[in-house]
């Protein structure tokens, strides 16, 4: 039972913990935190088909969707909370299609996405693109060498001009001299 764990499910799950077997860890304060559904929610966080202050509430017929603001037009026995009406294959109102819809387990969906986005990619053409990962790493060595070069030139400016500076002669005002 969610909410609880140990033998027989006895023991409630210790804030912040709760879920199945205690599993999940609440984000939240702990006086917002329910043992068997998590942190309070904000109206309109919870998925469709489901209400309330911990989303733990099913959508009343006829009643369904996000928020349960949509209205199912037919029998309750056949309105789903999340998706609404209902129609199996042998009721006249579902039309033509009903019959050639088939119920796909998770597991042949990711298959069939997986086979698919490989097709996709297949069709994509990468052959003339040239390995962006290689060509900036070359990139930056370049700057970092060029930074480098650089640098030497200036540290060599420098070093000049201090030479030239202290070795320069003075040169006297010859009007001083000629006095």
């Amino acid at each position: 039972m969610s909410g609880f764990y140990g033998e027989n499910c006895a023991l409630s799950c210790p804030l912040p913990y709760y879920g199945i077997q205690c599993r999940s860890k609440c984000n939240c304060s702990e006086d917002e935190c329910h043992l068997q559904y998590g942190c309070t929610r904000s109206f309109g966080d919870c998925d469709p088909g489901v209400y309330g202050r911990y989303c733990e509430l099913t959508c009343q017929y006829p009643g369904f969707g996000k928020n349960c603001q949509l209205t199912c037009e037919c029998e309750e026995q056949i309105c789903n909370p999340i998706k609404g009406c209902i129609l199996d294959s042998s009721s006249p109102a579902a039309g033509p299609l009903a019959k050639t819809t088939t119920a796909y387990s998770l597991n042949e969906v990711n298959e069939n996405f997986n086979t698919l986005a490989a097709e996709i990619n297949s069709f994509i053409r990468t052959e003339n693109v040239p390995p962006i990962k290689r060509n900036t790493a070359t990139l930056q060595y370049a700057i970092i060498g060029l930074g480098c070069v650089c640098c030497v030139f200036l540290i060599f400016y420098i070093g000049l001009r201090i030479v030239l500076y202290i070795d320069k002669p003075q040169v006297w005002n010859r009007q001083e001299h000629e006095m």
